[in-house]
């Protein structure tokens, strides 16, 4: 294809629609969600493996009905996993509509933000600092221009890049601006797959990994135990066939592990993250939902969190006309928040302004935090006081009293909350080597958010601690702090310089000591972060380049959505309203999600764990197995059903006062004291049924088991008594009618159509009633030991 030359006006619309039309778009293709792909993923875990291999080792044995039954559960599983999972994927990929990245492109002479999916090859482009590189480019025009290509190559040097280099996708740039035509989309760039990589890593919560540990240690202790039970049935020859042995072992096994806990959690962070969507707060990854609820320290810049983040001038000092005229100068053709607020001043107030003409833009330099602007006879540059006066060439006697009468009369400002920017001049002539010259000051204002005040205090209602880490001076961090109701003393905030970076004890009594840092660089807000995941699960909001190493480091990353890109592709969630409101809910819900993945957990375990040693130890008592393989497959089919719908229960607001992190140890306390109140009602159900055949026996505990369960789901969503729980939604009302029709309908009659025996309704509602008493007696317990022994975990 014979592309039209790019000239300094770009493409058309109707070129660049003929190229889009052959080549795609320009993006790098990601592993796409498949329905085929998600189907055939349900059967890859241990459960289905061991289910499968009960169901061969049934046909080899002659048992064909017990085979086919088995596979009918499998297939029933898979068709339940598939459905959840497919649900779950839909809503993840909804999310993706609302993150957009945007490109500045040149087509017919105009200037516009496009999506950057929808450029082309031989597009103009325009990139400035904190851009990522959206396709393979080669430099038209570049301006003080290096690039980061960390991404691509691992060299953490930035390039210096000139006319006619070429940029690569997935870099950033670095310093300075450029324009540049594109030669290579998406697939076609010659880093594209690496870049997709760098851009798509995704952190794996803390959640997430103690759930894989429990899972597994459970699969552990199932083969153990099976090999042991095993063993020993063959030694007492107990059972009447090894056959029959082997598959009751199998199916007991297979009850204690918590396999529907990947869909309940799928689908409990999948909703929650769509409903966060709607409100502004968009989870690029379901699981650091998991980890924002259990955050214990917020850390931000004040800037758009406490404050407007909408400056607004109140002061010039010198108050003369060649300043105002230099100040407004620098704002023409700007978008940043001084520019904005430079604009607005001149609207309102300067009916005749000076043009100076042409310039040559002076990009912000991280190393001196200064911009500005070259014209024809001088430069003007902008920047934090202290960086502008050592940048100002004055005789020394005369810099030390300008300098101190300087930051004086600014500190006086800064005490009332004033934000201020100095100024510096220099002419441009080759003649005179002459440096900058002091220009004068702008007090800005950013006024607090109205409602600032109350969210501070919804974080302290909710143990969430905020730190404030910020590049502004000491003097108006404080003001800012103290007035959204941050701090109460002055103590409580500390310039980074005099943080003790080197003493780890000495830092950690700091950081837990202050709520505000001052003056912090991006090496310095990394250290802060570090130091203080030393003891908590700490998150991060930022929206600059140089918050990128530590939106990386902290356990969850958050960003505004007019942060640069960099900052986006690092982040984990993206905020559309820059206030705490957003991740005040997004806290909330991450925590109901927390209580809600562990009610599955609990009942789960409680249920089992009583149920698998007990009848592991009545199948070495008895001749017979207490309940057949078939069975206890079934009930746990029939028991997924409710046990599913917990993964969107109600939750109460008490219950997510505090972050709580997973501690195993706790959790399989509270799990064993409720198993044990299982075991010793299965004695008791025993003993009231022991005269009935066995037949009878291994479908009345069929039905017991299923009874226990379902009720015990509804004590366990509360740490205190069931009736006080949060409403119920009815899907999980439906879903246990429907578990307990299936039950009924198979005990008193189903099961003779597969050969087992039935019992009558009498014989069930006589089950019935030794349920009620385990339910009553399960209360009893729980709330004594939640009394007694009551944990953040818990």
């Amino acid at each position: 294809m014979i592309l039209p030359r790019t000239s300094n006006t770009g493409l058309t619309e109707e070129q660049a629609k003929v190229i889009l039309a052959t080549e795609g778009l320009n993006e790098t293709k990601t592993d796409q969600f498949s329905w085929f792909k998600c189907l055939i993923s349900q059967f890859k875990s241990p459960i289905t493996y061991l289910l499968i291999f009960s169901a061969v080792i049934s046909s080899f044995t002659g048992e064909l009905v017990d085979s086919l039954v088995i596979f009918l559960i499998v297939i029933i599983n898979v068709l339940i996993g598939f459905h959840q999972e497919y649900k779950a994927s839909n809503l993840a990929e909804k999310l993706k509509s609302f993150i957009t990245k945007q490109t500045l492109v040149i087509r017919g002479g105009k200037e516009y933000y496009i999506e950057s999916q929808f450029l082309v090859k031989g597009d103009l482009i325009r990139l400035k600092l904190g851009d990522i590189i959206p396709a393979d480019c080669i430099i038209t025009e570049s301006n003080n221009l290096t690039a980061n290509e960390s991404a691509i190559t691992g060299e953490s040097i930035p390039i210096e890049k000139k006319l006619n280099d070429t940029l690569f996708s997935g870099s950033s740039i670095q310093a300075g601006t450029t324009t540049a035509v594109i030669r290579a989309t998406g697939p076609r760039s010659q880093f594209g797959e690496v870049a997709n990589l760098a851009l798509n890593t995704v952190k794996k919560s803390e959640f997430s990994k103690s759930m894989n540990k429990l899972s597994i240690g459970f699969l552990i202790v199932g083969v153990v135990y099976f090999i042991l039970i095993f063993s020993l049935q063959i030694i007492l020859s107990k059972q009447e066939s090894i056959s029959a042995s082997l598959l009751f072992i199998l199916a007991l096994t297979i009850s204690i592990v918590p396999e529907a806990l990947p869909v309940v959690t799928s689908l409990a962070l999948a909703s929650k993250s769509l409903k966060l969507a709607k409100k502004g707060l968009i989870v690029k990854h379901q699981t650091t939902l998991e980890d924002l609820g259990n955050i214990d320290i917020l850390c931000s810049d004040k800037t758009g969190t406490l404050t407007d983040n909408k400056l607004t001038i109140q002061e010039f000092y010198p108050a003369n006309q060649s300043f105002i005229n230099d100040v407004i100068a620098l704002t023409i053709g700007g978008n940043d928040i001084l520019d904005l607020a430079g604009q607005a001043y001149q609207n309102k107030n300067i009916s005749e302004f000076k043009d100076y003409g042409d310039y040559k833009l002076l990009p912000f330099d991280p190393n001196t935090k200064t911009s500005g602007k070259e014209y024809k006879d001088y430069s003007i540059i902008r920047g934090a006081p202290e960086q502008i006066l050592n940048m100002c060439e004055i005789l020394e006697n005369e810099l030390d009293n300008t300098k101190n009468k300087i930051l004086s009369d600014i500190k006086v400002k800064e005490i009332l909350g004033l934000k201020s920017i100095c100024y510096a001049k220099k002419l441009n002539n080759d003649s005179i080597n002459a440096g900058y010259i002091y220009h004068g000051v702008v007090y800005y204002a950013d006024e607090i958010k109205e409602n600032t005040d109350e969210l501070i205090q919804q974080c302290r209602k909710l143990d969430l601690k905020i730190k404030i880490i910020t590049g502004d001076s000491l003097e108006v961090s404080q003001y800012i702090a103290t007035k959204a109701g941050l701090i109460r003393s002055d103590k409580e905030s500390i310039l980074s310089s005099e943080l003790d970076f080197e003493n780890i004890d000495i830092f950690r009594i700091q950081l837990d000591s202050h709520s505000v840092f001052a003056r912090c660089n991006p090496l310095q807000k990394f250290k802060i972060i570090e130091g203080l995941q030393t003891k908590y699960v700490v998150g991060y909001l930022g929206d600059g380049i140089n918050d990128a190493p530590s939106l990386k480091l902290a356990q969850v990353g958050i960003v505004v959505d007019t942060a640069s890109d960099i900052a986006k592709s690092t982040a984990d969630i993206i905020m559309t309203k820059g206030d705490l409101n957003a991740i005040i809910d997004g806290v909330i819900e991450g925590r109901k999600v927390y209580e809600n993945i562990n009610k599955y957990i609990k009942q789960s375990l409680s249920g089992n764990f009583g149920n698998f040693f007990t009848l592991g130890l009545f199948s070495l008592i008895l001749n017979f197995p207490p309940i057949l393989a078939i069975q206890v497959l079934i009930v746990n089919l029939i028991t997924d059903l409710p046990l599913v719908s917990v993964a969107v229960d109600n939750v109460k607001r008490n219950e997510v006062r505090k972050p709580k992190h997973q501690i195993i140890t706790r959790l399989l306390l509270v799990t064993f004291v409720l198993g044990i109140i299982s075991s010793i009602f299965d004695f008791i159900f025993y003993s009231f049924n022991k005269h009935l055949p066995p037949g009878q026996i291994q479908t009345s505990w069929f039905t017991f088991s299923i009874l226990t369960e379902l009720v015990l789901l509804f004590s366990i969503r509360t740490k205190n008594p069931f009736w006080k729980a949060a409403s119920i939604k009815p899907n999980m009302i439906i879903t246990t009618i429907i578990a307990l029709i299936i039950t009924y309908l198979l005990s008193t009659l189903g099961f003779k159509y597969m050969n087992i025996s039935t019992i009558d309704q009498s014989q069930f509602i006589r089950i019935a009633c030794i349920v009620f008493v385990y339910i009553i007696t399960s209360e009893i317990v729980k709330v004594i030991y939640y009394k007694v022994y009551t944990t953040e975990s818990d």
